[in-house]
This record gives C-alpha cells, sequence and structure tokens, in this order.
C-alpha cells in the first residue's frame, strides 16, 4: 500500500496512484503516486520537535576509514615479511 503522509498544517486535498508496473521492470510492486496538497501559511501548527538523542560516536565512513588504514597496513606488515 501507498500513503501519502502529512504534518506541519499542510492537508493532502487528492492523491492518486498512477501506472501499474514499475519502470524497466524494476522488482517492486510499488506505483507511482502524486498528490495535491493544500499549504496554509498563516497555520500555526508545528509538530513537536524530535527528542534530543547522543550521535553515535564513530560514522559509518569513519568505520571505513579504519577498515582501509588496517587492511593496508597489513598488506605492508605481510610484504616486509616475505
Amino acid at each position: 500500500l501507498d500513503y501519502v503522509f502529512s504534518r506541519n498544517g499542510a492537508k493532502v486535498v487528492s492523491s492518486q496512484l498512477i501506472g501499474n508496473a514499475a519502470p524497466n521492470n524494476l522488482n517492486t510492486d510499488h506505483a507511482g503516486i502524486v498528490a495535491t496538497l493544500s499549504i496554509n501559511s498563516t497555520v500555526s501548527e508545528r509538530s513537536a520537535d524530535l527528542p534530543e538523542h547522543a550521535p553515535f560516536p564513530i560514522s559509518f565512513w569513519q568505520w571505513v576509514g579504519i577498515v582501509l588504514v588496517a587492511a593496508i597496513t597489513a598488506l605492508i606488515i605481510r610484504k616486509k615479511r616475505s
């Protein structure tokens, strides 16, 4: 099922599924969806802020860098031993 979610005063006026197959025979069961939204700039509604949380101490790319440095170091040590 495909849904249209809205928040902060935006209202869904209409929505419609378009097409019945994914382009280029992709492995998906989702059709396209088109929606018309009404946005009222005078509405003071606002969604609540997300709760604060501590960021993960090491990011994905830092892990990638650590793995690359470890792999290169292992190759250098292996080359020197042979």
